[in-house]
């Protein structure tokens, strides 16, 4: 009895803290770790869900804990930022180009500037006394013309919705180790009556009726259930007056999945009175396009999980773009995204429905390369299609797949039905970098049939002056999720990306910084790595890796092909290869940027 493991409750503010909570958890043998993602207000209602349950202790951090200590009669202990969490931010963005500011509390605001005197560093720090001044002082720096932003969940959001960059100040493994010493320490001395509680908790959820418990007021005191249903509730508190009557409280509430039975009494505890539920039900099944591969149903909780990071619209997009994507977004007109490969057409096409009005409903994603007739025309023509609902986004992926035939009948269907049409319409078509007939009459045709308004995501080559904070931020970011701790990049390093042409993007550019942070030895992305990962992209997309040039071709290509050659023999060093080439750097960066399938 006195060797029980220690029940946490574990609201994190952001995904990447409850990711380090479970690791260093399943470091130990003395916690029993129940972790959920809410902040401030969010993080309230994960308490509240939970407050029947037998915790010993809720562990969460800096506003969101003041606001769960609100709403809890259980203790609530605090996850510190430790010197070791901000000097890895402060020494990560010493490579970033533009003005930074970081935005906390007090306490971490005077951490932060130990750190900055030790290192003889000066960043702009900016002091809150609550997370609801966040907003004013992020769009006052905004106008003062800081790019990044350096705080807590709700800044780091604020900032996105400001259209400006952002790094979350996160608390690394030490910190929550710290903070799970402290908490077992306290709440050991009451393991025994815990123990008890557990074996009781364990008996309710063992039953195959579901319990629910609420006070006089109808609040919920206790369930059993994984997640509180309105309705559910809704037919629980119309029993209380039958039960306060002594009359026969037995209910019968109809769902999708199958009818409910739901049972009542009363009871009175320590002076109190409590009603209790027993409500029997079938099984709940998920809702699914059954027979139909080519679709695929999501909902917002889905993609948030897949994307592990806030559905802020992509860091590669210029500052005015993001802020036109955010406009776009929170209307209902059709949208058609456009771009070359790896320009994350379909990560826009995702946020642009978790930023709508419509994130509450279904996201329907058509894998266009699958599709079949058959599916084509149950989706068009069926009353059950997602196209007759009355809410949803309807996301078609990869246009470009679809056949002559299909297109057509696409399109003819969705023009046909645009008065039945109840969702929205998503879609995206891979472009090249010389446009082709054929991808010049789709997109028209897209765009005057549908009414699409169109997003053309721009190449990476285009705009090599944010390689370097897209770098940076990236780097943050896989810091998080894979509890590293890489500092950044050597200066020859980011010359090296921005001189790249990138002819994938930044697919490309992610998956080259992730082999970089894998393979590295040092607490640095040096240029040394990044020439070796690069020279082996070449080899690999390019057949003239191998010594051979396409001749049956037109000359632009072979011209491209020779500079890639060169380049790669030269170890990615472009002074070499221009010089060996008999051309300028300036007419060999023009070259490389042209690419390889524009061809005049």
């Amino acid at each position: 009895m006195m060797n029980r493991k220690i029940r946490i409750l574990g609201i994190a503010p952001y995904e990447s803290l409850k990711n380090t909570m479970i690791r260093v958890a399943g470091e130990r043998d003395d916690i029993d770790l129940t972790v959920e993602v809410g902040n401030i207000e969010a993080g309230a209602a994960v308490a509240r869900k939970y407050e029947g349950e037998d915790f010993d202790a809720i562990l969460s951090r800096g506003g969101t804990k003041l606001e769960i200590e609100k709403v809890t009669q259980k203790p609530v202990f605090d996850v510190p930022i430790s010197y070791y969490d901000l000097l890895s931010v402060i020494r990560l963005v010493e490579n970033y180009k533009g003005k930074v500011a970081l935005i906390s509390y007090e306490n971490i605001a005077r951490s932060a500037r130990v750190i900055c005197d030790i290192l003889h560093t000066q960043y702009d720090i900016f002091i809150i006394d609550s997370w609801r001044s966040s907003a004013e002082t992020v769009r006052k720096l905004k106008e003062e013309g800081y790019s990044l932003i350096i705080g807590d969940v709700v800044s780091v959001t604020h900032a996105e919705d400001q259209g400006l960059q952002s790094m979350l100040l996160t608390s690394g493994a030490d910190s929550v180790r710290q903070a799970f010493d402290t908490v077992v320490q306290v709440c050991s001395h009451y393991s025994r009556i815990r123990q008890e509680n557990a074996f009781f908790q364990a008996f309710l959820h063992s039953r195959e009726d579901r319990l629910l418990a609420m006070d006089k007021d109808g609040n919920v005191v206790f369930s059993t259930f994984p997640a509180d249903r309105k309705s559910l509730l809704s037919a629980c508190r119309k029993l209380i007056p039958s039960i306060q009557a002594g009359a026969a409280a037995v209910a019968y509430k109809k769902v999708t999945e199958g009818v409910l039975m739901i049972s009542g009494s009363k009871s009175r505890l320590s002076d109190d009175t409590y009603y209790f539920f027993s409500i029997q039900r079938n099984r709940l099944g998920l809702s699914y396009l059954s027979g139909y591969k080519s679709i695929e149903v999501c909902n917002a909780e889905d993609l948030n999980a897949e994307d592990r990071e806030p559905h802020a619209f992509g860091e590669s997009l210029p500052a005015a773009m993001r802020q036109r994507c955010l406009r776009i977004a929170r209307s209902d007109t059709p949208v058609l995204i456009t771009g070359e490969s790896g320009t994350e057409k379909e990560v826009l096409a995702r946020r642009l429905y978790l930023n709508s009005a419509e994130a509450e409903n279904p996201y329907y994603i058509v894998s266009c390369a699958a599709l079949t007739h058959k599916e084509l025309e149950y989706f068009l023509g069926s009353p059950r299609s997602p196209l007759y609902s009355l809410h949803g986004t309807v996301h078609f992926k990869g246009v470009h797949h679809l056949s002559e035939t299909l297109f057509e009948q696409l399109l003819t269907g969705l023009q046909g039905m645009s008065r039945t049409l109840r969702c929205r319409l998503i879609f995206t078509y891979e472009t090249r970098a010389a446009e082709s007939s054929e991808d010049h009459y789709r997109l028209m045709a897209v765009k005057n049939q549908i009414g699409c308004v169109e997003i053309t995501l721009p190449p990476l080559r285009e705009h090599p002056e944010n390689i370097a904070n897209l770098a940076v931020l990236h780097i943050h970011q896989q810091n998080r999720i894979r509890g590293t701790s890489i500092a950044g990049l050597e200066p020859e390093s980011i010359g090296i990306l921005e001189q790249y042409v990138w002819p994938q993007n930044v697919n490309q550019l992610r998956r080259v910084l992730n082999e970089a942070m894998l393979n590295t030895d040092s607490p640095w992305i040096t240029a040394r790595d990044l020439r070796r990962i690069l020279s082996a992209e070449l080899r690999t997309a390019a057949p003239t890796a191998a010594g051979t040039i396409n001749l049956h071709q037109p000359l632009s290509g072979i011209e491209y092909d020779a500079a890639m050659l060169v380049l790669s023999e030269e170890n990615m060093n472009q002074v070499r290869t221009a010089e060996r080439l008999g051309i300028s750097r300036t007419t060999l960066w023009r070259l490389l940027r042209r690419g390889p399938s524009e061809q005049k």
